[in-house]
């Protein structure tokens, strides 16, 4: 019998395969790079989930990082494949993803797997893998579903989380998540109850300073940030989360 966190990673599996077939249409309006992205994507999912480990996993943060270090080389690949390939069979070619993906994650659950990055857990490479479904959507005038954008925020929270352990912040971001940091300059560890230090601000706000759409200075000036607390304003040196696009 699956536990519930098993559950959980497929369910989260499902509805990650039910947005990459969601996408597959606008990328290939959008088109040859960015359904090669959508393809790109895809397998990434695909190969880590055939490829169980018996590993020390690194972090969502960790993972990430490593990721952003592989963007050139991937970016060629991408490249190379919208280069090679007709319209006719990049759309082929993507069909032929979602299905390859569809069946191996049939049954994901939580374990450790293989990256071309090294060891991760299939439930952070497929909130890494929605962090960039959103960013395509969006390149795409798509959009994801709203648990998916959720899940991308989420996915930036956990990352935060995990590369400023601690308990002098909390980062809020309703109604979808609120974290826990460590101040960089040894601020107050707080055991219960709200810390003193806190940043809240929108859905929407959140996404743009992880990504570096927007910086904190203008987030400020524009009124979409709440900061109060002495260390608060330190998270503007955790951010943005992923490399700006």
């Amino acid at each position: 019998m699956a536990t519930r966190a098993e559950a959980a990673a497929r369910r989260s599996a499902g509805a990650h395969l039910t947005r990459l077939r969601a996408l597959r249409d606008p990328a290939e309006a959008h088109g040859a790079r960015a359904l090669a992205e959508l393809i790109w994507q895809t397998e990434v999912v695909e190969r880590a989930a055939t490829a169980p480990l018996r590993a020390t996993p690194m972090s969502l943060a960790d993972y990430l990082t490593a990721l952003e270090q592989d963007r050139p080389a991937r970016d060629d690949r991408v490249d190379r494949l919208a280069a090679d390939e007709s319209p006719e069979q990049l759309a082929a070619h993507a069909d032929e993803a979602l299905a390859a993906c569809g069946r191996a994650l049939d049954g994901a659950g939580t374990g450790v797997v293989e990256t071309d990055q090294g060891p991760v857990r299939l439930p952070d490479v497929i909130r890494a893998a929605t962090i960039e479904a959103r960013l395509l959507a969006e390149r795409c005038g798509a959009g994801l579903d709203r648990a998916g954008t959720a899940e991308a925020l989420r996915a930036c929270a956990q990352a935060l989380s995990e590369r400023h352990p601690g308990q002098s912040i909390e980062l809020r971001v309703p109604p979808v998540t609120a974290v826990q940091l460590g101040a960089l300059t040894g601020g107050p560890t707080h055991h219960r109850g709200t810390p003193p230090n806190v940043v809240e601000t929108d859905p929407d706000t959140f996404w743009a300073l992880c990504t570096g759409m927007l910086d904190w200075t203008a987030a400020r000036e524009r009124h979409l940030l709440r900061v109060s607390g002495v260390h608060a304003a330190e998270v503007r040196q955790m951010l943005p989360v992923i490399a700006p696009r």
